[in-house]
């Protein structure tokens, strides 16, 4: 995924400015590190267009579509899980083949950004 869909795709999901509970309990919430925004980026930008692609995403496949390490993906998967922005199916016979999908805020929120067409708001 190019850098600039990955700056847009951290522009619209603003982990930090959730509630007081949600920061106190999340590490996600607190995430300033831009590689960690990269990450989180790419990993929900990619498995959204999967799922536009009518593809499914497996804990197996996430860090390809990521593009990090499997124990980073692995971590953000579960990290997204809790923040409930990702939902994760498990698969009974293999563990590492449960589905990854996107609840319907993420849905909004990524739909929001990449039918947005202009790109004003966003600083260069």
């Amino acid at each position: 995924m190019p850098m600039r869909m990955r700056e847009r795709f951290a522009r619209v999901l603003p982990f930090s400015a959730r509630g007081e509970k949600a920061r106190a309990h999340n590490e996600l919430a607190m995430a300033t590190d831009a590689a960690d925004t990269a990450a989180i980026a790419a990993f929900l930008g990619g498995v959204y267009l999967r799922e536009c692609n009518s593809m499914t995403t497996s804990l197996r496949q996430v860090h390809t579509v990521a593009g990090v390490s499997q124990s980073m993906a692995l971590r953000l998967a579960k990290r997204l899980n809790e923040d409930g922005l990702i939902v994760i199916i498990s698969a009974l016979h293999d563990e590492f083949e449960s589905r990854i999908e996107l609840t319907e805020i993420a849905k909004r929120r990524l739909a929001r950004l990449t039918h947005n067409n202009t790109t004003s708001s966003i600083p260069k």
